[in-house]
């Protein structure tokens, strides 16, 4: 219908439509002012009409009409805290429980942010493994653990369950 008027508008807003509640033209006007704005600023339809009550479908045909709107990012709040996260080696699937997302979203977020180190165990302070001997010694992974077998290093402080060799960081100064 709108598409078929337009030519020969501009029409005032409507002020009532079948089956809806009655609303007086300036509070018509100055509601759809005030959607329009949260819209340009990013906010999501279904979050105006869930505060003013209303469908979100009534909010999306008042503003429908001033857009373009800019395209509303779900992640972009918490973006840069996922990212953080993601380095701090967090898994996928702990930051989209604690986010309330399923793990894909957050994957696709932060996904050109990267690169991320791989998700596993987290040493606690103080506490460090074969990699970081490495980075510490300036040489490989795979020199580092040669010079471990050769008994050129300090023999690590221990040794989990799983065999993996740990060292306190003051063993290695950085």
């Amino acid at each position: 219908m709108r598409r078929a008027t337009t030519p020969f508008g501009p029409f005032p807003p409507p002020t009532r439509v079948l089956g809806a509640r009655q609303v007086l033209a300036g509070h018509f006007n100055e509601r759809t002012h005030r959607w329009v704005a949260r819209r340009r600023a990013g906010e999501r339809v279904v979050d105006i009409a869930a505060e003013e009550g209303v469908s979100h479908q009534l909010v999306s045909r008042s503003t429908i009409e001033h857009g373009p709107f800019p395209p509303y990012d779900i992640y972009s709040a918490t973006q840069s805290e996922w990212v953080t996260l993601r380095r701090d080696g967090w898994t996928l699937r702990t930051i989209a429980e604690a986010a309330g997302v399923p793990p894909q979203q957050v994957a696709f977020s932060t996904k050109g942010h990267g690169p991320y180190p791989k998700p596993g165990a987290v040493l606690p302070p103080g506490v460090i493994g074969v990699s970081d001997v490495a980075r510490r010694l300036g040489v490989t992974r795979r020199t580092a653990l040669r010079r471990i077998d050769q008994g050129l290093v300090p023999q690590p402080d221990f040794v989990t369950r799983a065999g993996s060799r740990l060292w306190l960081s003051s063993t290695f100064p950085q």
